[in-house]
């Protein structure tokens, strides 16, 4: 099952990111972690398209994501101008967890 995370009602109230994995990823950081986890490596315009975002928002969430360890950022080869961003093994195990947690919980 795969949250659809252009829409915030699709991440669950009851979702406490902290309990989960870490204490200061909130439910902002969990919409872009999701795109990053369903995506091949997707650039930040793919990002807003998928959340809704802005380029400045995307960009402030990323980097909170990586200094968290949850995700990696590099470079695209073919545009130096763009950049990509895949989960970590941390990263995805949240991602997991959380998709989990959602399957559990539905009625």
């Amino acid at each position: 099952m795969a949250l659809d995370v252009s829409r915030p009602t699709e991440l669950p109230t009851w979702v406490n990111a902290g309990r989960v994995a870490h204490p200061r990823i909130g439910w902002l950081q969990l919409r872009v972690l999701a795109a990053v986890c369903a995506g091949d490596q997707p650039t930040g315009r793919d990002l807003m398209a998928a959340t809704g975002f802005s380029q400045q928002q995307v960009a402030r969430l990323l980097r909170h994501l990586r200094d968290a360890k949850l995700v990696h950022i590099r470079v695209d080869r073919g545009d130096e101008r763009r950049h990509r961003a895949r989960p970590t093994a941390r990263g995805r195990d949240l991602n997991d967890r959380i998709l989990n947690l959602t399957e559990e919980n539905q009625p």
